[in-house]
């Protein structure tokens, strides 16, 4: 069995270290910059649901005669719709089906 160097061993056991820093390094990075990009992403989807306020709106309600109306935030609550549903009617017949087999 021939004997190694103890300078190449040592070169390769620095090389190996160095090698899994940067791994790990970029693998920091992937995973900072994919938790990064899916806060943005989700702040984004957030924004664009409906109902869905940012900052809530605020309005001036009248006040006595010559001071100014003091802001009241409105309601962010979801409004029930103008008219009802239309009740759905049951199908007379099943619709047919065409599979194109034979």
């Amino acid at each position: 069995m021939p004997d190694s160097d103890p300078f190449q061993d040592q070169r390769a056991v620095r090389r190996r270290d160095r090698g899994l820093r940067r791994v790990g390094a970029v693998t920091a990075a992937a995973l900072t910059a994919a938790a990064a990009g899916t806060a943005i992403l989700g702040t984004q989807y957030r924004s664009q649901l409906p109902g869905a306020a940012v900052a809530p709106a605020t309005t001036t309600s009248p006040g006595a005669a010559g001071t100014p109306g003091t802001p009241t935030p409105q309601s962010t609550a979801p409004r029930p719709p103008a008219q009802a549903p239309a009740p759905v009617t049951p199908h007379t017949q099943a619709p047919a089906t065409t599979s194109g087999a034979s």
